[in-house]
């Protein structure tokens, strides 16, 4: 080689090392980034998700592979590139901060969303495979459809942009240094019993306020402020600051609502927001942005948000009166959610959807339409409370009276409602996000709301697999109840069947799982959507075969093949002026409705197919009978549906002589339908027990009277509900067993010892803690219970430790999982029966034992001649520490 040669080669490696060095080491930054994709920029999956653009500045391309990005400076590892990720030179890479975790072709998601309107801001940030982090963003406020970025490309200084430039150079597009500073007025938000003068303060230096009275979004040809505003009348005041620097954006919207000489019984929710008055007046294809406060009965703004709205309902809709959703928007800047407990029955204080229902199709007065003679106002609210209320196996649209003034104006009186076909619903209550889901929906067709054409088949694939097979083999069933909450499935159509509803089915079902594992109700599971066609009220979407007070409960059953319908001749009697095929009907005119037929096929996703199947095996049959027995006794007793529903007639009462006022009828007659209602619901609640006799092989009901003795130290489990308010009067059928287990209170303290009856009662095994009751007639059954012998009482012992038995009920073999909180000397476990007797020895060492954790891996079947029931496992050191636990042993 001559020595030329060598230099060029020697050269062009020292070259090709710096080269390498410098792909690796140039920096890539954080370039622009947009909370406030509203309606923008769509992924592949055409969805409008926020976004990050990173950007090289080198003069190579620059190979990111293992670099990370979060949205959490303690956490910078969050978001890992893939291998091969590379970014060319001058160029951008983009970033969908969805949630999704994937990436395909140029798409990229992480795993984490951003939210830009929270108290605390959340950072961004971009770190070197070692964590290292090289840059850094906080996340601030943008206004819908804007971006912060650099003001150039790479540069150092920040700016925002109206038109952002995503995957493109940013000083392509204008650049504003910030937005104007918001006013503020000096009178809050809520309730006055007069006229009152707002002064408001401009804090943005050469600026002028503009401001709105008619809750629409001030703009710079609205009225600019010049002195304080007098508002005599309830209003929604808007106003912004208009910077007189070309570099200045417009502040946001400072608005309050204010409620003068209004006086109401229950919360009051403002919405405003241009157009919004259009889709309430029947415009559906609308989707307005506008305002949203709440406000308590005393009057006072608890919360307030920005956010989209849209129409809600299908037949409903032809109502005058009508329902919308809203959907808080963090991409607008001003809130994430709508913060504060609207609901009694629930603990959440967080909402980014809500429904304003204007009671559905029992709206009253519906238009004075022939279909909704009988409405009530209250008739879906109403059993969906009562289903929460009663903790049964259904998700629920939570129901809370409010009135709702819109642009200003009374709108009357309403429902707000949560929604459970929403990931907001279910991410809160089962940590399931909407990448997590499969939902699938019907209203007349069938879809996934989440989950997509795999969802439906999955579905359909158990369906047909309970339908094609032997359920009253085990392992059949059990593949079963490791897909479907079949609990959930009896619940659903029990609730339907007892308020003789004739809209579902085919109509207003929804069913869903999630795949987290973290996660909670991973089995298809079922939701209460729509229950106004309820108690012998509206069309009979559904082809129910009765739909009075006497229809049997296994009508239902019938509903898995198709049906005819007969509708006969009637005449409907005009109280109001009306619109009807046509022609206009004033009061005291009557309508001639004729009759007619037609066929309906309800059950077109097997839900009624697939119960029926699986009730052929006598466990799930046992259930669905015992199940629909405890709940007549419970949620559907005559004395608790009765008062549920004088409780949500008396909250809207005070308030209906405005809503008849606005929407038109009178108080009279929606009192004449709130007691037609009352009337069916109490000729029902006692019918549902002959109906069970008349379909199933039964004799009754009997008076059972459940107690335990001592009082107050115990409850009982009667089949698929535990009660602790003893004694429990109820009603049960001869012909169906009582599923019975006795709990005492505090089973360190107190032990079963054996059941005892009056009347016709046997109980299978009285020694037995978990039995089973047989009736012939009125009976009583008490569960006696004992203090333990020799085991002192817990209020007097202070040295008691953590440990829990794990299984509980066992075969035998059992894991004593204990937590010593300090040293102990000289751990035994003793095995007591339910009388406090020591049946023998588990364990004993005289080691001491150290403060710390400890497994102890036990077999109860060592101890001889053990019988199936509850026992105690005593544990205790010399030093004075002691734990008792609880276990059954199965036979």
């Amino acid at each position: 080689m001559l020595p030329n040669q060598h230099f060029k080669s020697l050269t062009t490696l020292i070259l090709f090392l710096f080269v390498g060095f410098s792909i690796k080491a140039q920096t890539i930054v954080i370039n622009e980034y947009s909370c406030a994709n509203l309606d923008q920029y769509a992924d592949a999956y055409d969805k409008h998700e926020d976004w990050i653009e990173l950007y090289n500045p080198a003069d190579l391309p620059v190979d990111i592979s293992g670099y990370h990005v979060s949205d959490k400076k303690e956490d910078p590892t969050k978001w890992t590139f893939p291998a091969g990720t590379t970014i060319k030179s001058k160029g951008y890479l983009r970033l969908w901060a969805s949630g999704r975790n994937e990436v395909s072709g140029q798409h990229y998601h992480t795993n984490f969303k951003l939210v830009q309107t929270k108290k605390t801001s959340e950072m961004i940030t971009l770190a070197k495979p070692d964590a290292v982090i090289i840059d850094t963003v906080e996340v601030k406020k943008t206004q819908k459809g804007h971006s912060r970025g650099r003001v150039t490309d790479g540069a150092a200084q920040w700016g925002i942009f109206m038109k952002p430039t995503l995957l493109k150079a940013n000083q392509g597009s204008v650049v504003y240094n910030s937005y104007a500073d918001r006013p503020d007025f000096d009178q809050v938000a809520g309730q006055y019993p007069g006229p009152i003068t707002v002064k408001i303060t401009n804090n943005e230096p050469a600026s002028t306020i503009h401001y709105t009275l008619d809750g629409s979004h001030p703009v710079v040809s609205s009225p600019i402020y010049t002195e304080p505003i007098e508002i005599s009348k309830t209003t929604v005041l808007k106003a912004i600051a208009i910077s007189d620097s070309s570099n200045v954006i417009p502040s946001f919207i400072e608005f309050s609502t204010y409620l003068i000489n209004e006086n109401h019984t229950i919360p009051v929710v403002s919405i405003a927001g241009y157009n919004l008055d259009k889709l309430a007046n029947g415009n559906e294809n609308l989707k307005p942005h506008g305002s949203i406060e709440y406000f308590n009965v005393a009057g006072e703004r608890k919360a307030r948000a920005y956010g989209e709205y849209n129409s809600h309902g299908q037949d409903s809709w032809v109502n005058d009166h009508r329902s919308i959703d809203i959907v808080v928007r963090d991409e607008m800047g001003y809130a994430q959610h709508l913060d504060e407990k609207i609901f009694s029955l629930t603990d959440r204080e967080e909402f980014q959807r809500l429904i304003l229902r204007a009671a559905g199709d029992d709206n009253y007065p519906g238009n004075f339409l022939p279909d909704h003679e009988g409405c009530a106002h209250v008739r879906d609210a109403y059993i969906q409370n009562l289903v929460k209320a009663g903790n049964m196996h259904l998700d629920v649209r939570t129901a809370t009276k409010a009135i709702i003034y819109l642009n200003g104006v009374y709108w009357g009186v309403y429902d707000l409602r949560e929604l459970p076909d929403d990931h907001d619903f279910t991410e809160y209550y089962y940590n399931q996000g909407k990448y997590d889901l499969q939902y699938v929906l019907t209203w007349g067709n069938t879809w996934a709301e989440y989950g997509g054409d795999k969802a439906m088949a999955d579905w359909e694939d158990l369906a047909d697999f309970v339908l094609d097979n032997d359920m009253t083999k085990d392992a059949n069933l059990a593949k079963v109840e490791a897909e479907l909450d079949i609990a959930s499935l009896i619940d659903y159509v029990i609730v339907n069947t007892v308020t003789v509803c004739s809209d579902w089915l085919n109509y207003n079902t929804g069913w869903w799982r999630g795949f987290n594992p973290e996660g909670e109700h991973k089995k298809w599971g079922y939701i209460l959507w729509d229950n106004d066609a309820t108690f012998g009220y509206y069309i009979n979407y559904t082809g129910v075969k009765d739909t009075s007070t006497e229809a049997l409960p296994c009508n239902s059953e019938l509903l898995e093949f198709p049906s005819k319908i007969e509708i006969e001749d009637s005449w409907y009697y005009v109280s109001d002026t009306v619109e009807w095929n046509g022609k206009t009907y004033y009061p005291g005119d009557s309508i001639f409705i004729k009759g007619y037929e037609y066929t309906v096929n309800p059950d077109k996703n097997d839900h009624m197919a697939v119960l029926n199947k699986l009730r052929e095996n006598p466990k799930i049959q046992q259930y669905y009978l015992s199940r629909y027995a405890d709940l007549m006794n419970t949620v559907f007793s005559c004395d608790n549906m009765l008062y549920q529903l004088d409780s949500i007639v008396a909250v809207i009462e005070p308030e209906m002589p405005r809503q008849a006022a606005r929407w038109g009828g009178s108080v009279a007659d929606w009192k004449k339908n709130v007691e037609r209602l009352r009337n069916f619901i109490a000729k029902r609640c006692n019918a549902i027990y002959d109906g069970m006799t008349d379909c199933y092989d039964l004799t009754g009901p009997y008076e059972v009277d459940f107690n335990v003795n001592p009082q107050d130290v115990g409850k009982i489990q009667i089949n698929s509900i535990t009660v602790d308010n003893l004694p429990f009067k109820a009603k049960y059928f001869a012909g169906l067993d009582v599923n019975l287990t006795a709990i005492p209170n505090d089973e360190t303290a107190y032990a079963f010892k054996e059941w005892t009856t009056t009347g016709t009662g046997i109980v299978t095994d009285k020694n037995t803690a978990a039995t089973t009751l047989q009736i012939g007639g009125n009976t009583g059954v008490t569960a006696q219970l004992s203090k333990i012998v020799g085991i002192e009482d817990p209020a007097i012992d202070s040295h008691t430790f953590e440990a829990i038995a794990a299984p509980s009920v066992t075969y035998g073999p059992i894991n004593i999982r204990i937590n010593l909180p300090q040293n102990a000397q000289q751990l035994n476990a003793v095995l007591l029966n339910s009388n406090g007797v020591i049946m023998g020895n588990l364990f004993q060492t005289t080691k001491t034992l150290p403060q710390g954790q400890y497994n102890l891996a036990l077999n109860l079947q060592e101890i001889p001649n053990l019988t199936p029931g509850m026992y105690f496992i005593h544990l205790n050191t010399e030093t004075g520490h002691q734990k008792t636990i609880m276990v059954m042993l199965q036979p």
